[in-house]
Parts: C-alpha cells; sequence; structure tokens
C-alpha cells in the first residue's frame, strides 16, 4: 500500500503513466482495506491522462471478505445508525481530507470500488473515468461515506 499522512500541506500529484497493482495482496498480509491512500490531508489535487490499473480479477478470487479486518469499523460514526458488514476495498481512497481534487485520471479493475471518499470535506470529482467488467464482486465507481461538500460532475462510471 502507497500511504500519505501529512497535516496542512498542499500536494499536486500529476498522473500521466500506468500504475497497477500488484497480482495479489500476499506482500501486504491480510485484512488490507485500499490501495492508494492518502490521509489527513489540506488541499490535494489527484490529476492527469493517467491509470490506476487494479488488477481486480486476481483479488476477487482471493475472496477477501474471508479475512478479519482490523478495527477501523469501530472508529465509523455511521449515519443512520447503519455499520457495513463488508467495507468496500477501493483502489484509491482519501481519508480525513479537505479540499480534495481527483480530476482527468482513469481507475480501472479495482478490487471491489474504484474511488472512496471517507470522512472528508470539500470534494471535486470532474472529467475522469471509472470501470469494470460485469462480473466484479463490487462496480461501486465512487464510494462517499460521512464526507460532505462533494460535487462529482463530467465522469464517466461503467
Amino acid at each position: 500500500m502507497i500511504k500519505a499522512d501529512v497535516t496542512e500541506f498542499r500536494l499536486f500529484s500529476q498522473l500521466d503513466g500506468t500504475i497497477i497493482a500488484p497480482t495479489d495482496s500476499k506482500p501486504w498480509g491480510k485484512g488490507i482495506l485500499q490501495w492508494l491512500e492518502f490521509t489527513k490531508l489540506k488541499g490535494i489535487t489527484v490529476q492527469g491522462k493517467g491509470i490506476i490499473d487494479g488488477r481486480g480479477s486476481g483479488w476477487w478470487l482471493e475472496a477477501p471478505y474471508e479475512d478479519p479486518y482490523d478495527d477501523e469499523r469501530k472508529l465509523i460514526i455511521p449515519l443512520n445508525n447503519t455499520v457495513q458488514e463488508r467495507p468496500p476495498m477501493p483502489a484509491l481512497r482519501f481519508y480525513g481530507s479537505f479540499n480534495v481534487t481527483v480530476t482527468g485520471i482513469t481507475i480501472q479493475n479495482s478490487p471491489q470500488c474504484h474511488l472512496k471518499f471517507d470522512n472528508c470535506i470539500g470534494v471535486v470529482v470532474h472529467d475522469m473515468s471509472v470501470s469494470s467488467p460485469g462480473d466484479s464482486p463490487n462496480t461501486d465507481g465512487i464510494h462517499l461515506q460521512n464526507s460532505k461538500d462533494v460535487l462529482i460532475h463530467g465522469t464517466t462510471l461503467a
């Protein structure tokens, strides 16, 4: 997993190539919840013409929900008194961040959902593409959890 955890930082990430996931989750062990993660950032932009390829089919065969998760779910204050039994495994996740922009990129074949915003405020997603084959176990394109002030436009979900 690639992880950034910084506060009070303005970050522009330009993605014009292809980031390809490993063929399985063994390098990280059990309980992986995301592949690429940005945590507690203020003013992050991920942009470009590049591709994030999650190689989901290899992950789907592993039945990841048979493994225990870490205790992250205990930290979430659920909306409407609901808690997800099987939280989505995003390829790209933003957690606890403010003023997040994602534009231009393509995310494909994610292990579960493709793009997740969790406990974020001020999110803009535009002019990007998300796709998975119809036989994937979960084709959530963009998953919003405990986030507000979100604007999504000009985005293709397939």
